[in-house]
């Protein structure tokens, strides 16, 4: 039963986080996992997230044996997401391993934000136990909301501050180009 709650709350959290609308995005993603927290909590956890297990383990809310099959679950509903728009998609919607070995340290560093943010509203809120679990279903959803947010809006000022240099190199390219003219 775990693993089957596992599978099919990832799944329907990174349908919902791939093909949501762009701006609402984490809304739409934090009231999803809003929803799969009541829907199977009792009998998973509602994990669906690795760093949500990690976590968990780490707090040793979580028993090491369980670890393995979480994960393997939330891969196999992650994965059929992925597919399923995929197929919807006509294939235009596809996962390439291109630049499988590139590691980026600025995607690393905004994803451990948020991911961060992420995971101390969700331990501050199961830690809680003057909180019902409908509470505590709305606080780990505004947590990923949260956490979504803070990396989204980062990222937009890293590109925006990559393109502004990237103009202003232009910029000094052209102006020596028009000198030696």
């Amino acid at each position: 039963n775990i693993v089957i709650a596992e599978i099919i709350g990832t799944f329907v959290l990174t349908l919902v986080a791939l093909f949501s609308a762009y701006m609402m995005a984490p809304f739409y993603v934090g009231l999803t996992l809003v929803i799969m927290v009541l829907a199977i909590g009792t009998i998973s956890g509602a994990h669906i997230n690795p760093a949500v297990t990690f976590g968990l383990w780490s707090m040793r809310k979580l028993k090491t044996v369980l670890a393995p099959f979480y994960w393997a679950a939330q891969f196999l509903g992650a994965m059929a997401a992925v597919v399923l728009l995929g197929a919807l998609s006509g294939g235009a919607f596809a996962i390439h391993f291109n630049h499988f070995m590139e590691f980026s340290w600025g995607i690393f560093a905004l994803e451990l934000i948020g991911t961060a943010i992420f995971i101390f509203g969700l331990a501050a809120v199961i830690n809680r136990n003057d909180v019902k679990q409908t509470g505590k279903a709305l606080g780990i959803g505004l947590s990923l909301a949260i956490g979504l947010v803070a990396t989204g809006s980062l990222l937009s000022y890293v590109q925006s501050s990559a393109v502004t240099k990237y103009q202003e190199e232009q910029a000094k390219v052209e102006q020596s180009g028009d000198a030696t003219q």
